[in-house]
């Protein structure tokens, strides 16, 4: 009887582990293969920074700030010396380059963008809430 509540718990912490490990194995692979098809299709060497926000890969080198369609098409790229550094993530909308910070309270999200240039706040879109 002790052999099989051994058998069992031994089952169990392996499935928890499981469903923990298996999906940031699949996200680790997913990024990796990000990274290799832009260097494959595109002419950046080294990655500093990836995101791929909507429709659009955001790629930072030592260099420029560059944001990609699917295709590996060029849409808009900066230069690093016009920017201004900031922690926050960068995100492409309404064809320019914005940081943008997501803020998350109760039922409702808040997405400010600022101007990569000046750090000015450009505008605020609220989702959820009353």
């Amino acid at each position: 009887m002790k052999k099989i509540i051994i058998s069992i718990f031994i089952l169990i912490v392996l499935i928890i582990l499981l469903i923990v490990i298996y999906p940031v194995i699949k996200n680790n692979n997913y990024e990796k293969e990000l990274l290799n098809s832009i260097y494959e299709n595109t002419e950046i060497e080294k990655i500093e920074y990836l995101n791929k926000d909507n429709n659009y890969l955001i790629v930072k080198d030592k260099e420029k700030v560059v944001v990609y369609n699917l295709n590996y098409e060029e849409i808009y790229g900066i230069t690093l010396d016009k920017i201004k550094q900031s922690e926050l993530d960068f995100a492409y909308r309404r064809n320019k380059l914005y940081y943008m910070d997501k803020k998350i309270k109760k039922e409702k999200i808040t997405y400010t963008f600022y101007d990569v240039t000046t750090l000015e706040e450009v505008y605020k879109t609220e989702i959820g809430g009353n």
